[in-house]
């Protein structure tokens, strides 16, 4: 998600979407085993539920690595992006992570349906899914942040990102307040992109 460097370059911090199951990505039920989901409900309802937070500090001078799971947020998710994914010069350099996160993720608030998907704004301050959005049959890709060019808050700008309505079977661009996750406009293509 993030890299930052502090105590004048001696430590490097990155916060990662990281997953504890070693097979994450070869296992059988690895999140975009796209042929076990053609399988139906039973083998979506196996794959995993998607990346977490890591932190990985790591000290310079004594080479000394340390792991910080963010157990404590209990949503999956996949895709994640801030304000400064796509920002580039000192614009994107700080001495602390992002405050606030965006992803999609399958299995959305603790669900046990792997077909329940959301679009979720992290608060990696109070360690907390702070706002999402959460349709029956509506797939969300990933988010795309565009920030409010006067704005004055991290979380100040528009999240885009493109979702299949599955009872419509139709794809519609979302554009969603960053600050509240509230959709303020929607776009309708009149047919079924992929995602």
């Amino acid at each position: 998600v993030n890299d930052q460097e502090g105590d004048g370059g001696v430590t490097v911090s990155l916060r990662l979407c990281a997953y504890k199951e070693p097979d994450q990505i070869t296992g059988e039920h690895q999140f975009m085993r796209l042929e076990q989901a053609k399988k139906g409900r039973e083998w979506r309802n196996k794959l995993h539920r998607g990346g977490k937070f890591c932190d990985i500090n790591c000290n310079l001078l004594d080479q000394s690595v340390e792991v910080d799971w963010k157990d404590e947020i209990e949503q999956g998710y996949e895709l994640p992006v801030t304000r400064y994914s796509r920002s580039f010069g000192s614009e994107c350099i700080s001495e602390k992570h992002p405050r606030y996160v965006y992803a999609f993720g399958a299995f959305a608030l603790g669900s046990k349906d792997y077909d329940n998907w959301g679009l979720f704004k992290f608060d990696l301050e109070g360690n907390k899914v702070s706002s999402y959005y959460q349709q029956d049959s509506v797939y969300l890709s990933e988010p795309i942040f565009v920030p409010n060019p006067d704005g004055e808050t991290e979380d100040d700008g528009v999240l885009l990102s493109q979702a299949y309505f599955g009872k419509e079977s139709e794809t519609k661009l979302l554009v969603f307040d960053a600050r509240n996750m509230e959709v303020v406009a929607t776009v309708p293509t009149g047919m079924r992109a992929p995602l």
